[in-house]
């Protein structure tokens, strides 16, 4: 009975033991630089955003914000696309409408048009031939950035 106490002692040790290691990782420092993530980030160029502020200054700080935006564009910046996490680039050949699986893509995309309003192309999704609108430039940390996607004229939520 002795052996078998000692056994299921040292097992319970054992077990406590992988379990605080597991835990607890080695070298692990902990810090106080804290990142946004998708828990934390605060998109402050959101309507929403814009709303929580008192009315008035919301309105105008909106229409400045979208004008100053199509001012930038204008004046040079060039407005790019963000597909779901990739990098920012101008007149992408393929756009992912579903940025959860990829399972929904437009693909050999050619752009008939791109500015800082908006930019219309063709592509093929799945089988058939569709029309790509991108719109409503928003600024981002890498610059102009189009946020809405419109596949022959339905909006698209990747």
């Amino acid at each position: 009975m002795k052996k078998f106490s000692r056994i299921s002692a040292l097992g319970v040790t054992a077990a406590a033991a992988f379990a605080l290691a597991a835990c607890h990782p080695p070298s692990q420092v902990d810090s106080d630089v804290k990142i946004d993530n998708a828990s934390t980030f605060e998109n402050q160029n959101t309507p929403a955003a814009s709303e929580s502020a008192t009315e008035e200054p919301s309105a105008e700080a909106g229409a400045s914000e979208e004008s100053a935006a199509t001012d930038e564009a204008a004046a040079g910046a060039e407005v790019q696309f963000i597909d779901c996490v990739a990098a920012p680039v101008t007149e992408p050949t393929e756009v992912s409408l579903d940025c959860t699986t990829n399972a929904d893509v437009v693909t050999e995309i050619t752009w008939d048009s791109w500015d800082a309003e908006g930019a219309e192309g063709t592509g093929t999704r799945g089988e058939d031939e569709v029309t790509i609108n991108l719109s409503e430039p928003t600024q981002t940390e890498n610059g102009l950035a189009f946020t809405l996607i419109e596949v022959d004229g339905e909006t698209v939520a990747p």
